[in-house]
């Protein structure tokens, strides 16, 4: 009697939180991937310098990255109507699965920009593995080499990817597909609310000005500074617990007040990021900048809150 009473109460918690079956399948798939790939991505343009890119070839795959982040959205959504959810998710972890197998094998820079065109296609939100996987990507890259390191990190990915897929094909269930809203996207500009076209105006260019240093970062740190792998991974672990601790009580708080200040806030600190990196110089004055480069994120709550109160119905 008392296994049925736990699993009745246990699924009422479920149900409480929204957490049914597929959304419990996908938070696993989710979490697994992103641990896996938050080993070595950030760590990649300093594996690209070691296979021998230069500075362009650095800077072309940080543009390519975000390019695919982006585009890879409206074919993903135009399968995932097609095929199912269930096929889709299948689909794109194994070609996240190919992806992780080139960057594993691969011996020069052009096959890490090949893999990432295929990794890409799984998108997924990693705050949480961001708070373990750089400092463990990091310590691996600091005992066994950064070449070892990384293929240690790929080997991870792999054997994520394929848990993964076992997951979705034993626990997700497929639903009735949804109908499907013709309606292109001309039109839905055409019919956004003018305060929503200037917030992601405004919202591109923060994140354009954001890509510019991002993937030199890490060598900035390392190649300039003298930090270790480590010592990185360190840094990306509290610029995200950072976004964490705050994300919960400042949308509480802007619930209460209006949500311009924060957001406004979100593309000061945004600027304030890499110019207090080139600030800093010892362990003590580089820390607090990514503590600042964490509170990029104290508007994303309320950026989403607005855009979903200013959507069209």
């Amino acid at each position: 009697m008392v296994k049925p009473a736990l699993q009745t109460s246990l699924n009422r918690a479920l149900g409480f939180l929204g957490l049914r079956r597929n959304i419990l399948v996908m938070l696993a798939g989710v979490f697994a991937l992103g641990l896996g790939e938050e080993l070595w991505s950030r760590f990649i343009p300093k594996y690209l310098e070691f296979l021998g890119a230069g500075i362009w070839i650095i800077g072309i795959f940080g543009v390519v990255k975000d390019l695919l982040d982006a585009l890879y959205q409206y074919p993903g959504g135009w399968l995932a109507d097609r095929l199912g959810h269930r096929r889709s998710l299948i689909l794109f972890t194994l070609l996240a699965l190919g992806g992780y197998l080139l960057l594993m094998i691969s011996q020069g820079w052009e096959f890490i920009l090949l893999g990432m065109i295929f990794i890409t296609a799984w998108g997924s939100l990693k705050r949480l593995p961001v708070l373990l996987a750089p400092v463990l990507g990091g310590w691996a890259i600091l005992q066994f080499g950064l070449a070892a390191g990384m293929r240690a990190s790929f080997a991870a990915s792999i054997i994520l990817a394929i848990l993964v897929v076992l997951i979705i094909r034993r626990f997700y269930t497929d639903l009735a597909p949804a109908r499907i809203d013709r309606v292109s996207s001309l039109e839905i500009w055409r019919r956004m609310d003018r305060r929503l076209k200037r917030l992601l105006i405004s919202d591109c260019f923060a994140r354009w000005a954001e890509g510019i240093p991002d993937v030199f970062i890490i060598l900035y740190i390392v190649d300039r500074l003298g930090y270790n792998s480590l010592h990185f991974g360190t840094f990306t672990s509290v610029q995200m617990l950072t976004s964490i601790a705050l994300y919960i009580p400042i949308a509480k708080l802007s619930d209460r007040v209006d949500r311009k200040p924060f957001i406004l806030l979100t593309f000061i600190f945004f600027a304030l990021f890499p110019l207090s990196i080139l600030a800093g110089g010892g362990y003590a004055s580089i820390l607090p900048a990514f503590v600042i480069g964490g509170l990029r994120e104290i508007g994303e709550p309320e950026r989403k809150a607005l855009i979903v109160e200013l959507a069209p119905g």
